[in-house]
């Protein structure tokens, strides 16, 4: 199994959050606020802003903030490797599509499911 990184150690990177309940809080850094809207659920290792309704795992965070693509995100975790390099992953069919949009959503899912998120 790839071990997957964790979403509150990737965000506490960029903003500042504090324990409420089950959830941590902090600004959002997707929007201008004064009053924290922005939760993160270790246990379920999501965020979600309920002002501007942002929301997704450590992966969509990382590429929302960093302004990157997920390959990239793959890199800088040190995720893209030859566990996760297409032929050992991803069907040939599938790596193969010609939609870049549709390519990368297949992708994601395999690496998700490559690390059991």
């Amino acid at each position: 199994m790839i071990e997957k990184p964790e979403i509150v150690e990737s965000i506490s990177r960029y903003i500042n959050l504090r324990k409420v309940g089950r959830e941590l809080v902090g600004l959002c850094p997707f929007h201008s606020e004064k009053t924290p809207s922005f939760f993160v659920n270790p246990d379920k290792q999501v965020f979600l802003c309920r002002g501007c309704n942002e929301g997704g795992d450590v992966f969509s965070f990382l590429q929302k903030i960093k302004g990157i693509s997920f390959s990239d995100v793959l890199n800088e975790l040190g995720l893209k490797n030859d566990s996760l390099s297409p032929p050992h992953v991803i069907p040939s069919r599938k790596w193969e599509l010609e939609n870049p949009y549709e390519r990368e959503i297949v992708i994601k899912t395999e690496v998700r499911n490559a690390m059991h998120l």
